[in-house]
């Protein structure tokens, strides 16, 4: 009974963390960064939040052993939302699943990136 009230409480905190609302801030904050410096950034759901990195943040990640080794850019492709340079990723645009608590883009969201 204890595991899953557990489970359904973070089941819901996940869907809060991944609200569109959440990430049309994130995809601010990105756009925001890239034009005071230049780099490209993206937004990704990772800890049950969207986070902003570009590749060095990636890297010093890597070197902090946070991370595997084996993780790089082109790997982490499938978990990214949205690209200072390509805008909305298309295949990460999903429903919202009431078991999994996954996040949803609405149309709200428009593709500002550089295509």
């Amino acid at each position: 009974m204890k595991i899953k009230f557990y489970s359904r409480l973070k089941a819901f905190y996940i869907r809060f963390k991944g609200r569109p609302a959440a990430l049309e801030r994130a995809i601010r904050k990105a756009d925001r960064l890239c034009k005071k410096n230049r780099r490209r950034y993206r937004v990704y759901f990772i800890g049950g939040k969207y986070r902003v990195l570009n590749r060095t943040d990636i890297q010093q990640l890597k070197r902090n052993r946070a991370w595997s080794r084996n993780v790089n850019v082109t790997k982490m492709r499938k978990f990214e939302f949205y690209d200072t340079y390509r805008g909305i990723s298309k295949e990460r645009v999903v429903s919202m699943n009431s078991t999994t608590g996954s996040p949803k883009t609405t149309g709200s969201l428009k593709n500002t990136g550089r295509n």
